[in-house]
């Protein structure tokens, strides 16, 4: 895979994916609802040979250039000449509303993967035949599929707007938008950090589909969250990190634009610790910290689903990572899969 990444914004580059071919009210939940009871996920085959455990498949040092190596496949080709390569990973989507899960595609190089915020359409990144990272946009079934970027550069970390007028992705520096309708890009990408000098990934869009918040390095003090207003170019960092952080990642942003959980990432003797926290949109201060969700140093990868958290953390017991479910105040934890093969939303280096 060839991919030109900034070397402290390496860590966690995680590469999204998803594509295809072919075809309750407890305590501690907010007011709010996403517009979908649905999200994407991927699953790593068995046939791949990886572990659950996350000590194999974690990254034992964040700001490492590993990147994981797919198993080399067969050219892919559709009907519609999507290039495509083929690998070791499933596409999924579950539904939180009836507890069940569809699996859409099976065996490609999959990085990642997005349900639009209607549940109509789904962002995918994944390999292309050459090995560079390319953006899909397909409807729900994967029975129409777009390819958004091609060339050789790395196009990843997307995430489509809330409207779903337009997507947003890293290069492994800058980030860019690209206009859609209809399922298909409607313009050239355009990069939307001209003006501010910091280098992002994993940027997500707020509901005025105007703000997006992502997870950056601004003038070398470290990988924070930080919020930019697409109009005025406005920066601002949101999160201030832990004394022994090596990072806050994956931002994720509540349905009503007031809330962001993130994954915060430690040193906790010589071991990283992944755990998801959550901060108000205004951002987190000395006075108002972020609050821990999580606690058991192996949950990561968080969004916004039905008015509650899914998330992807590890079973103490059997040691699986697979995808849960919390409360948006990290009560009420509730495994939602339980497969030996590791599941994610988004393939984060896992090893190095």
């Amino acid at each position: 895979m060839k991919t030109p990444f900034r070397s402290l914004l390496v860590v966690s580059m995680s590469l999204i994916v998803l594509l295809g071919l072919s075809g309750c009210g407890s305590s501690g939940t907010e007011s709010w609802t996403s517009s979908t009871t649905k999200f994407a996920y991927i699953q790593e085959e068995a046939s791949a040979g990886a572990s659950g455990t996350h000590a194999d498949l974690l990254p034992t040092r964040p700001f490492s250039h590993a990147v994981r190596t797919h198993k080399a496949g067969k050219r892919a080709t559709t009907s519609t000449g999507v290039d495509i390569q083929t690998g070791s990973f499933d596409l999924y989507v579950y539904d939180t509303s009836t507890n069940t899960n569809t699996q859409l595609v099976t065996g490609y190089a999959f990085i990642s993967a997005q349900l639009s915020n209607d549940g109509t359409e789904l962002l995918v990144c994944a390999e292309d035949t050459s090995g560079y990272l390319q953006l899909y946009l397909a409807d729900a079934k994967f029975q129409t599929i777009n390819q958004l970027t091609s060339g050789e550069s790395t196009h990843f970390t997307p995430s489509i707007s809330p409207d779903g007028t337009f997507v947003i992705y890293s290069d492994g520096d800058y980030l860019y938008s690209i206009p859609i309708k209809d399922g298909a890009a409607a313009g050239a990408a355009t990069e939307i950090t001209a003006a501010s000098a910091f280098f992002g990934i994993y940027p997500v869009v707020a509901p005025d589909n105007n703000t997006i918040v992502f997870t950056g390095e601004v003038g070398d003090t470290g990988v924070f969250i930080y919020s930019l207003n697409l109009t005025t170019q406005a920066l601002t960092k949101l999160s201030l990190g832990s004394g022994s952080s090596y990072g806050d990642w994956f931002p994720a942003i509540s349905p009503d634009g007031k809330k962001v959980a993130f994954t915060r990432v430690s040193d906790v003797s010589d071991t990283l610790s992944w755990n998801i926290a959550s901060i108000d949109i205004t951002g987190e201060t000395t006075a108002d910290p972020a609050t821990a969700l999580t606690s058991n140093s192996v949950s990561l990868e968080s969004q916004y689903v039905a008015g509650k958290i899914v998330f992807m953390s590890e079973n103490t017991t059997d040691r699986y990572l697979n995808i849960w479910e919390m409360n948006t105040d990290g009560s009420n934890q509730v495994r939602l899969t339980n497969e030996s093969e590791p599941e994610f939303f988004d393939e984060v280096l896992f090893g190095e």
